[in-house]
């Protein structure tokens, strides 16, 4: 993870945020509780987000089978055309984007959504404790939760 870790944070420094994005880039940073190594309770999805410097929180999760990645999706939350945006890349390759519609940062909880996107259309972050993050996809298909606990900071 250290060199997963030093390649975001790379692409990281090269995309800051603009200053007429004062007001998303403040959503971005407010993210700052997704930070940290994560993984569910049997080892087999893992996330890792870096903290949201310039504005930005880059991210890599993977899910293991048998010792092998089966799955791996990079993620970048990011402001786009002045409103903070999370930018899913499935298997590498871009998805749709997702539109922050709530934010609660004294609750670490942050809803984005893509009423357009086939599954999932919402997708929340919780830190409903320091050692657990729960992601949640919903809308468009059965819904799918990540019950996460922390590896590290």
């Amino acid at each position: 993870m250290r060199s997963i870790s030093a390649l975001l944070a790379l692409i990281l420094a090269a995309v800051p945020a603009g200053a007429d994005d004062a007001p998303a880039a403040e959503k971005i940073a407010a993210l700052s509780f997704l930070a940290g190594d994560w993984q569910s309770a049997d080892g087999g999805w893992r996330a890792h987000y870096v903290s949201p410097d310039n504005g930005v929180v880059l991210s890599y999760s993977e899910q293991r089978e048998g010792g092998r990645v089966v799955y791996y999706e990079f993620e970048r939350f990011a402001v786009e055309d002045g409103q903070a945006c999370f930018f899913p890349y499935p298997g590498g390759q871009r998805a749709a984007t997702f539109r922050m519609v709530e934010l609660d940062a004294a609750a670490r909880r942050a809803a984005f959504e893509n009423p357009e996107n086939d599954f999932p259309t919402r997708i929340v972050y919780h830190r409903v404790a320091d050692d657990r993050l729960v992601i949640t996809l919903s809308g468009g298909g059965p819904e799918q939760v990540f019950d996460l606990k922390r590896v590290s900071e």
